[in-house]
């Protein structure tokens, strides 16, 4: 009955993310050179069940899969973290651990694709909303992070459900967003410190701020079911990062 009870909880903890149209994450540095990194979540269509949730050293974790029960990927917490949760304790979408990394989870509609479940991969499989929970308990630097990433297979439970993607963030100011696209983990530096849902967001946050331009994607009808490879490959003249363009023009 209990894993019952919490595949449902991560299915309306799907459906609240989906909801939530154009979640947007932000990061500052303080006079004193502090990093700073906050997030939004917009426009949610549903009253979302946040939960704080304290995770000492030494918990023992282990993954959901997708038949509902918790018998994935297990794990004990080398650091403590805090963070919020979503209908579960285990869903963490956003936290800090002891080492001042922090690990936040982002709707990636459209781009992002994980590799299918498999069930002889049952030990290293790894439910996409608990991979926040993993990186916070098992981490403290982004490198430690990359060489670990390969050995889990990162999976999601509703295979109707939106991918994801994941902001990680040291205490330096250093910063990737990781992304799974074709199955394959991929990091990306993030020197501008902003991540939006998806490049079709991106594009609205920055035609809100100077206008629209002809070499915006969002002149592009349909975006969302524009695929990324395909747009990348037809508009290669087009730029991609407007933030990056932004900030070209001061």
């Amino acid at each position: 009955m209990t894993h019952i009870k919490i595949l449902s909880a991560l299915v309306a903890c799907l459906g609240l993310v989906q909801a939530a149209d154009a979640c947007t994450g932000i990061t500052l540095k303080s006079k004193d050179d502090a990093t700073i990194v906050a997030r939004t979540i917009d426009w949610s269509g549903t009253e979302m069940n946040n939960i704080y949730t304290v995770v000492p050293r030494g918990h023992a974790a282990q993954s959901l899969l997708p038949d509902g029960t918790m018998n994935g990927l297990s794990y004990t917490s080398l650091y403590g973290y805090v963070g919020i949760a979503v209908e579960q304790p285990e869903f963490v979408v956003d936290g800090t651990n002891e080492a001042g990394l922090s690990a936040a989870l982002f709707y990636f509609p459209n781009y992002g694709e994980y590799k299918p479940y498999n069930p002889a991969d049952r030990d290293i499989s790894l439910a996409d909303f608990q991979v926040v929970s993993w990186i916070l308990s098992r981490f403290s630097t982004i490198d430690q992070v990359k060489a670990a990433i390969n050995d889990v297979r990162i999976i999601n439970i509703d295979p109707s459900a939106s991918t994801v993607h994941w902001r990680i963030t040291e205490p330096s100011g250093r910063q990737v967003v990781m992304e799974i696209v074709n199955g394959v983990p991929n990091f990306y530096e993030n020197e501008i410190g902003v991540l939006t849902n998806n490049v079709k967001d991106a594009a609205i946050v920055i035609d809100t701020i100077k206008g629209s331009d002809d070499n915006d994607m969002t002149t592009i009808k349909d975006m969302d079911d524009v695929k990324l490879t395909d747009y990348l490959s037809q508009n290669n003249h087009k730029k991609l990062f407007y933030i990056l363009e932004e900030n070209d023009h001061g």
